[in-house]
This record gives C-alpha cells, sequence and structure tokens, in this order.
C-alpha cells in the first residue's frame, strides 16, 4: 500500500512510506525506476488491491474464518477495501503490455468499497453468516499483510481507465457472484 489514507488516490498521488507495504512498494519501484533508466524500455509496475479468485488471493485465507462464523467485516468496517477480480487482474497486464502503458498502474476496480461492505457483498455471494473479523485476528491470520486489510486506502485506477482499459466486473457483487457461481 503505497498511498497515505484520506483522500482518493490515483497513481501519482501521496505516499505512505511510514508503513512496512509503503516502504517496500517505493523501494522495488525505484529499483525498476533506476534499472531502466537508460533503456528504451517500456514498463508498467501494477499496484494490485486484494486480488478475488475462488482458488487464489485472499478468498481461499477467508475460508477458516467463514467456517468459524468469522466472515466479512474486519475492524470497524469503515476502512477502504481495494479489490479486483482476479479476470480483470489478468487482462490489466494484458492491457499495459499492448498499449505500452509506462509507470504505475493501480490494479483495482472502480468502485471503491468499505470492508462493512464487502462483507455484505460476501454475504449475498456466498449466503454465509457475516462476523466482524477482530484486528487482532487479522493481525494473526494475514501476519504484516493485515495493514491491507485494517486501514486500507481508497484507490482508482486512474491510468487503467485513462488508457481505454475495460473492466469484465467492475462492481464487487457482480465479481463476488460470478466467483462464487464457479464453484
Amino acid at each position: 500500500d503505497v498511498y497515505k489514507r484520506q483522500g482518493i488516490n490515483a497513481e501519482y498521488g501521496g505516499s505512505a512510506k511510514h508503513t512496512f507495504p509503503g516502504f517496500l512498494c517505493e523501494s522495488i519501484e525505484n529499483v525498476i525506476k533506476e534499472g531502466l533508466s537508460d533503456t528504451n524500455v517500456t514498463y508498467s509496475i501494477i499496484r494490485p488491491g486484494v486480488v478475488l479468485a475462488k482458488d487464489e488471493g485472499a478468498l481461499p485465507m477467508m475460508k477458516l474464518p467463514m467456517m468459524l462464523g468469522w466472515s466479512g467485516q474486519i475492524g470497524s468496517g469503515e476502512q477502504p477495501f481495494p479489490w479486483i477480480h482476479i479476470d480483470d487482474m489478468v487482462n490489466m497486464y494484458v492491457h499495459c503490455i499492448e498499449n505500452q502503458v509506462k509507470g504505475p498502474v493501480n490494479g483495482v476496480a472502480p468502485e471503491i468499497v468499505t470492508s462493512k461492505e464487502f462483507a455484505s457483498c460476501l454475504k449475498k455471494a456466498t449466503g454465509q453468516s457475516v462476523w466482524t473479523v477482530p484486528d487482532f485476528a487479522a493481525k494473526l491470520m494475514f501476519q504484516d499483510r493485515h495493514i491491507l486489510l485494517t486501514e486500507g486506502s481508497r484507490i482508482n485506477p486512474t491510468r487503467a481507465l485513462n488508457t481505454g482499459f475495460k473492466f469484465q466486473h467492475p462492481t464487487l457483487q457482480e465479481a463476488l457472484n460470478d466467483i462464487f457461481k464457479k464453484a
């Protein structure tokens, strides 16, 4: 998470170097930029949100909490939950290569939701009960990655949209319905 917590962040928005994920992302991006600065190579740096897929990404990690009745809302539920369907993530990589999109691209869906809204959509898609996952449980389950779920940033896929990328799954409810119908 390379973004500040306030406002909606586009690719060239503020920085969150004070967090480990923010520091790590900016460090990796700087190494890429420095390594390619004297070349004619066009490169994209895709900054993915929480990738949603049936057997990969965040949803499989949520299976145990769902079986225990802890599914969905994390902590207060008011924090942003930047997400993207796996099909859109893959298509975004292809789009960036085919269109020679240079620099950072936010790999998130255009619909900005909160953790509470994510929980509500997950309940509709799965029929599971939704309970609050306490912050401490998220820290135990997701370790260093918990900050992405317990704090979150409001992120917009500005560059993807401005370069003509079309999302197959622009809304969270539709994306989750698609994922769980593939069961």
